[in-house]
Parts: structure tokens; sequence; C-alpha cells
């Protein structure tokens, strides 16, 4: 539903560990990516923290061209 969406999305937005990059051409949205800092699992890492790729998308016509 767009309502969740919408409610997903604010949530990243105010989020301090994390951002939403967005893609543009021609003032028209073309791809995004959702970054996040979130608590690092590895055993043998020195690090609290690392950096996620949360999701990505670029649109159909635009990928293969260095947009992400």
């Amino acid at each position: 539903p767009v309502d969740m969406t919408e409610q997903v999305i604010k949530e990243y937005i105010e989020n301090e560990e994390s951002c939403i990059l967005v893609a543009e051409e021609n003032e028209e949205l073309i791809g995004m990516m959702i970054l996040e800092i979130i608590p690092c699992h590895m055993i043998l890492s020195s690090h609290q923290k690392v950096g996620y790729i949360a999701a990505g998308y670029v649109k159909e016509e635009y990928r293969c061209q260095g947009v992400m």
C-alpha cells in the first residue's frame, strides 16, 4: 500500500543512521538508493557498525549507464 511505503520512506529520512540518495535527469526521478548504518555482526571485525545498502533501483532505460 502507498501509505506503508510513504511511512517507511519517512522513517528512513528521519533516522540519523540512514539516508536516501536519488538520481534525477531533467527533473525526473530515475533511480534511488537507501543506505543505513547497522550493527556489525562479523566476529573478526573491530568495527561496531558498518554501512549497508538496504535498497537500490534504477529505471530500466537508465541501467548500465553509471547511474549507480
